[in-house]
């Protein structure tokens, strides 16, 4: 470090404040809150570079954590440029965590541009353990994420946790406040809030310019932030469907709550503007403006609930479409004839599932079926998955009253063949019928047929 000027004229509030900077712009600082970033700058020495300037040579001692804060590097080996650094880069950090062979650097490092790199020396360490135990913790845990991500770049060609870069597009409070009222999205989040409460999460908004089929969000990736769509269109890639939304969608109740990772993936449709509101600046938040942050949960349990509320209703009819869907067997279209009812008194008859193995969402080739060919259809299901048992005792059951009502027909059959008997030439036409039968003799036959075919219908049914 002989080439390396010590620069003695950055006060610390100087150093916090590049280390916000830093924290805004980009994602090193991601999960620290101000405290723990401004107790960082004070174990911090700073020091200025410039183009050409050498930081660290291929072969020396690692005792200290190098952290880039302005400017760019290039790391070459024996003259030859194998990469760039840039500001939130780090160096030493291999030989923090004490993996081996990481005592002495292996790359040669140069300054491409002027800045200032800040270093934390061996003691400064034991103090910040004093000072702010929070700190040296999030420190190494910033130290270890870029050793496996550096690791699994070189071996595997992807990085750790593949956040993509959304570039900060700097607006005017006003014109962030002009979002929160008149943005459909914001609007609906921010339901309630008072002009201070306004102004105060105006303050914490981060807006970024996306571009046609640019990538948003990446499956996979942790990244604890709620986003607000201002303007254009994002296609929403879910595991087996996708949707385009515009400026009513927002996302990220999950991963801001919980710390989930993403399981979908949103990329531009068109170019456009969103806003997003980080966990870590949230926590800043708690400790100046609670009663926001209060506001703040109660819109993500409004929101969220609905969500679940629609989520349920839409799940309790047409996961039931699904099933019939996959069920294509003769006697469910026949069904859907049968009752020629549509689907909009199944909507109204707010369906709930009965069995645990209804699937998906399908509205496409669905039949447009009543609830009452529904019910049955569900009910036929939930009879194929009976034990064995249950269906005998039930077929037992149901043989039973077959035959309990088999000779209850026998009776009738047998009482109107004697009727017809007593009548006469009931067989003979219509004309026959006429010369030997008065009218009311005559409709009481024509009654009587009726019956008996409905009865013989019966009999067929039975066997």
């Amino acid at each position: 470090m002989s080439d390396v000027k010590l620069e003695s004229e950055i006060p610390i509030p100087q150093v916090k404040k590049i280390l916000g900077i830093l924290k805004t712009e980009t994602s090193l600082f991601n999960g620290w809150t101000k405290s723990e970033v401004n107790a960082l700058s004070e174990s911090l020495k700073v020091l200025s570079f410039y183009r050409s300037t050498v930081l660290v040579r291929r072969g020396e001692n690692v005792d200290w954590v190098g952290l880039i804060l302005m400017g760019s590097a290039i790391v070459d080996i024996d003259d030859m440029k194998i990469g760039d650094m840039e500001s939130g880069d780090m160096i030493g950090y291999m030989a923090t965590l004490g993996l081996q062979g990481t005592n002495k650097h292996k790359l040669t490092i140069k300054g491409c541009t002027d800045g200032y790199i800040g270093l934390i020396m061996p003691g400064e360490f034991k103090l910040m353990m004093k000072r702010s135990p929070t700190t040296l913790i999030k420190l190494y845990e910033l130290c270890a994420k870029k050793c496996i991500d550096i690791f699994n770049y070189q071996y595997f060609g992807e990085h750790f946790n593949p956040v993509p870069n959304l570039p900060n597009v700097v607006y005017t409070p006003k014109k962030l406040m002009d979002f929160i009222r008149a943005v459909p999205s914001m609007e609906k989040f921010f339901k309630g809030f008072d002009k201070k409460d306004q102004k105060v999460i105006a303050s914490l908004l981060k807006a970024t310019d996306f571009n046609q089929a640019e990538r948003l969000v990446r499956p996979g990736t942790v990244d604890n932030s709620i986003l607000f769509i201002i303007s254009g269109e994002v296609t929403v890639f879910y595991e087996d469907t996708y949707e385009t939304v515009d400026n009513h969608a927002y996302f990220g109740f999950d991963q801001f709550m919980l710390g989930k990772q993403w399981d979908l993936s949103i990329i531009a449709k068109t170019s456009g503007t969103l806003l997003r509101i980080e966990r870590a600046l949230f926590d800043d938040l708690i400790s100046t403006a609670p009663a926001t942050g209060t506001k703040v949960f109660t819109s993500i349990g409004r929101l969220k609930s609905e969500e679940i509320l629609n989520r349920s209703e839409s799940r309790a009819s047409n996961q039931i479409l699904r099933q019939i869907y996959h069920k294509t067997s003769d006697e469910v279209w026949n069904k859907a004839k049968i009752f020629e009812l549509d689907l909009s008194k199944s909507k109204g008859s707010q369906l709930q599932p009965t069995t645990s193995h209804l699937r998906g969402l399908d509205f496409y080739s669905a039949p447009l079926l009543s609830h009452a060919t529904l019910r049955d259809l569900r009910d036929e299901e939930a009879e194929e998955n009976l034990s064995p048992r249950t269906k005998r005792r039930k077929e037992k059951q149901e043989g039973q009253s077959d035959s309990r009502y088999g000779s209850f027909l026998s009776e009738k059959y047998e009482q109107i063949r004697q009727r017809n008997r007593d009548r006469g030439p009931i067989k003979k036409g219509k004309k026959l019928l006429s010369q030997h039968l008065t009218p009311r003799q005559t409709e009481e036959t024509e009654n009587v047929n009726e019956e008996h075919e409905e009865l013989k219908q019966d009999f067929k049914m039975l066997e």
